[in-house]
């Protein structure tokens, strides 16, 4: 497979990810393109379209994992909050 088609083929993968929230997709679709993109240095200016169409869905997808993990730290940081909260009774274990 070229590289333009295999770049374009990791684009519709990410979009699609992207669509699902599947966020172990999106980790593992970017790791492989970045790679690919690496391994295709210097880039020339016939491989800027495909580069850029990338780059676009992957700040998209960088924002969506970001979002992500401040909610998934959020409800960390209320369970921690919580735990504390009972602590404090009577008969409760510490261990909670």
């Amino acid at each position: 497979m070229s590289y333009h088609a295999e770049l374009s083929d990791y684009t519709q993968q990410l979009s699609s990810a992207i669509e699902e929230m599947d966020i172990e997709k999106i980790m593992s679709v970017c790791q492989q393109a970045v790679s690919l993109i690496r391994s295709n240095e210097p880039v020339t200016l016939a491989d800027q379209q495909p580069i850029m169409e990338f780059a676009d869905k992957h700040a998209v997808a960088e924002s969506l994992v970001k979002e992500v993990r401040d909610r998934l730290s959020l409800e960390v940081g209320r369970s921690k909050n919580a735990r504390k909260g009972i602590q404090k009774y009577r008969g409760v274990s510490g261990n909670v």
